[in-house]
């Protein structure tokens, strides 16, 4: 607060102002000191509000976003916590974020933030990632939900597909050839995996034990006789849904070792790599298969494939990562 007076300022409000640290000027038309001192306190007041604004320490511990309201963001609140709490921000009307607190094995508080997008594929993660970072500045940053494999014969309905490496899957050229078909030609420019991360999640590849409690704890019917299994590697993010075979082998020619693709990762990982500070720690896509991106696509393991990934995530928060 600055006090201004035309008057003589009595000794009465002088100590009222500056017991509270506050100050006074007096105007005085024939001398512009108290106009200068006033600009001076508002251009450090104005200064000191950005320098907050750009604070390089994280607020949030784990922040985490999804494509759709259901089935992966209902699985998310419903897995990792009861005690949600919706959080407006000032300006956003967009999108709506939720908080809540988890606990560690170590007693550690674990302050989580998630929240969805209005519509799929990599524009719109991309957009909700920036708003996360720039509103929450979260240390780990994930995305939890469904994705299509490509190996029918080693992966199966349920399984958790972790992305090593993720690229869009559309970036490229398309050129004319002799024959009738366009060639595509491909410019993958991949966001990889922390290695740390990774570790955390080959260990627990072969941790049968949490992998079958897992499994046992999902509810519902609906759900595949085969045992729950983590599988890591390359993975394509697309623009739209593919239930084409013939689309899919595509991709595949170019990524020999692809596990699988879905539609929002790279816009996380590209706008998350191109944030302001402070950037997340560690950023990954942990996505469970529903489907095979073929014509016979199957639905109905939608909510079961919510379920693994939320459920994983939920044991890596509280029981691996550092905080």
């Amino acid at each position: 607060i600055v006090g201004l007076s035309r008057e003589e300022i009595t000794e009465e409000h002088k100590t009222i102002f500056s017991n509270s640290l506050w100050f006074l000027l007096t105007y005085d038309e024939t001398d512009n000191t108290w106009r200068n001192q006033l600009k001076q306190k508002i251009t450090y007041l104005i200064q000191s509000k950005k320098l907050l604004q750009e604070s390089v320490t994280y607020d949030f511990d784990v922040a985490i976003i999804n494509a759709l309201r259901k089935p992966e963001h209902y699985w998310i609140k419903k897995v990792l916590s009861n005690n949600w709490k919706e959080v407006p921000i000032a300006g956003d009307k967009c999108t709506t974020y939720y908080t809540t607190t988890l606990q560690s094995n170590s007693g550690k508080s674990i302050r989580v933030v998630t929240c969805f997008a209005n519509q799929m594929a990599s524009t719109a993660s991309a957009v909700l990632t920036t708003k996360v970072i720039y509103n929450f500045r979260p240390r780990y940053l994930f995305m939890t939900g469904i994705a299509a494999a490509v190996d029918e014969n080693n992966i199966n309905y349920g399984d958790v597909l972790i992305a090593t490496e993720v690229w869009d899957g559309a970036s490229g050229k398309y050129k004319d050839t002799d024959s009738s078909e366009n060639l595509f030609m491909p410019d993958y420019r991949q966001k990889s995996l922390d290695s740390a991360f990774l570790s955390i999640v080959d260990k627990l590849k072969d941790d049968l034990c949490i992998l079958r409690n897992i499994s046992d704890e999902y509810a519902p019917t609906s759900k595949p006789t085969s045992s729950l299994a983590i599988h890591t590697g390359p993975m394509a993010s697309v623009p739209a849904v593919i239930a084409s075979k013939a689309e899919l082998q595509k991709i595949q020619e170019h990524a020999r070792k692809l596990i699988g693709i879905e539609m929002e990762a790279y816009g996380m990982f590209y706008a998350a790599d191109n944030a302001i500070s402070p950037r997340p720690q560690i950023v990954a896509s942990i996505k469970s298969v529903s489907d095979f991106a073929t014509k016979l696509k199957n639905d109905s393991y939608q909510d079961y494939a919510s379920y693994t990934s939320a459920a994983l995530l939920k044991h890596i928060i509280t029981k691996e990562l550092s905080f």
